[in-house]
């Protein structure tokens, strides 16, 4: 799509990402966008390419997270003084991500 014919509107959701289909979010993310709201899937579409982002940069898949390295991604948000709810949302997003059973309940 070019800038000149751009028929974006407040529904408007950008797609999801290469990076986000890499790490293995891209399915988990549809499931959880039924039913929220245009601005909700892009607040979540953001966190997910954020996660998947840090996943990348630390050479890490979502089957294979550890505690820790949850741990690691919440002391990663704490760092970058966000509010709690956008944190938590953060958090939430995170969760989305595909495992072998590792449960994830850490909080913000």
């Amino acid at each position: 799509m070019t800038a000149m014919n751009d028929q974006r509107g407040p529904s408007w959701v950008p797609e999801i990402p290469l990076a986000l289909t890499t790490v293995g979010l891209d399915q988990a993310l549809r499931d959880a966008e039924s039913g929220l709201l245009p601005a909700s899937r892009r607040a979540y579409r953001t966190d997910a390419l954020q996660f998947a982002q840090w996943l990348l940069e630390h050479e890490l898949l979502p089957q294979k997270l550890t505690h820790s390295d949850m741990r690691a991604y919440r002391n990663f948000l704490q760092e970058r003084h966000l509010a709690n709810a956008s944190a938590n949302r953060k958090l939430s997003v995170a969760r989305l991500a595909p495992t072998t059973g590792v449960e994830r309940q850490i909080a913000y």
